[in-house]
């Protein structure tokens, strides 16, 4: 009797050592599944916004617009964007995207629908080059690092010394 007593303990202990084992793998398992699960779904989003995004130009403009509504809309936008600056006590309007202040808007159309607008920025004077360059380039990035995360590719800016005074210079992104 005492030998069956002595055989039927370390069974046990095996037993449960080894139900202990198949369940920490399992919430291994079934955490390493959950971070999958949450990586795909992060990914989807951002698939999906881009998708729903993707016809969208600016503000409630999309690609694909005849002229007049693509006027109407861009009107709206600026409307809705343009901040004001006092100067000698009369009021001066100028358009944004966030921080950034535009200077001009160009529609490019094809067989009269919109395929892309160029978005230029006020010009730069060559002293305040090294400041102003980057806090444009910064200001219209956060706007799209915001929606849409980082680039997958970078431009840098091309240095100060390397641009000869008196040049334009573009800056696409």
């Amino acid at each position: 009797m005492k030998k069956n007593v002595y055989l039927i303990i370390p069974l046990f202990l095996t037993l449960s050592c080894n139900l202990i084992t198949k369940e920490s793998n399992n919430s291994n398992d079934s955490l390493a599944e959950a971070n999958e699960k949450k990586l795909l779904a992060d990914n989807a989003r951002q698939d999906s916004i881009t998708k729903i995004e993707q016809e969208k130009v600016l503000g409630d403009i999309i690609f694909g617009l005849k002229k007049n509504k693509v006027s109407n809309l861009l009107n709206e936008f600026k409307r809705k964007n343009r901040k004001s600056q006092v100067i000698a006590g009369t009021a001066f309007y100028d358009d944004y995207i966030g921080n950034f202040r535009v200077g001009i808007y160009r529609d490019y159309y094809y067989q009269g629908k919109l395929y892309m607008l160029v978005i230029n920025g006020m010009p730069i004077s060559w002293e305040n080059f090294d400041l102003e360059v980057k806090k444009n380039v910064d200001w219209i990035s956060d706007i799209i690092e915001t929606k849409y995360g980082k680039p997958t590719t970078h431009f840098n800016l091309k240095p100060r010394h390397k641009m000869e005074n008196g040049y334009i210079y573009l800056i696409n992104s």
